[in-house]
């Protein structure tokens, strides 16, 4: 089951629901992720209603309102030896970072600059380097209950793009 944000053409106002195996359905008494996030997963489940034909129904970006996005950085052994392989000067910081006892966190990203599904990203022109990253999204309710999860890969919607200046020799 993934946790959506949608429109229609019969309901152009953002609507909350869920995906599961291709089928659309929809939240009732969900107006935003806000208001999901509010409520203990027993509950959310229990709202899930009424199939949406799918064919009618257009991805908006996965967040919204005042929603913010953070990761956590270097959780992979790969990620750490590019970032120390790339460093010059810090390199050791990665691998303190990569053995610490809990995650880097770091802020990714406000709802408005999210872009949804098929959606146009945009680049920094200064960026001679883009390197599409695949992300495990967890979605956590105020309850600390796993609302949703989503293995993201390159050109899936929430994936990551990690744009990098040139090196200077």
């Amino acid at each position: 089951m993934h946790i959506i944000r949608y429109h229609t053409s019969e309901s152009p106002a953002p609507l909350v629901g869920v995906r599961d195996e291709g089928q659309v359905f929809g939240l009732p008494g969900v107006g935003s992720l806000a208001d999901l996030w509010a409520l203990p997963l027993a509950e959310i489940r229990r709202r899930v209603a009424g199939r949406v034909p799918a064919a009618d129904v257009t991805l908006l970006p996965p967040v919204d309102g005042r929603t913010e996005v953070w990761a956590a950085g270097v959780t992979y052994y790969s990620s750490r030896e590019a970032r120390v392989e790339e460093s010059e000067r810090s390199a050791d910081i990665y691998r303190q970072v990569y053995d610490a006892e809990r995650p880097e966190l770091f802020f990714k990203s406000a709802a408005w600059r999210v872009a949804g599904d098929g959606q146009t990203i945009a680049v920094r022109a200064d960026s001679v380097v883009h390197v599409p990253e695949p992300e495990v999204a967890l979605v956590i309710n105020r309850f600390g209950e796993i609302a949703g999860i989503s293995s993201l890969s390159q050109g899936a919607a929430g994936a990551a793009i990690s744009s990098r200046p040139a090196t200077s020799s």
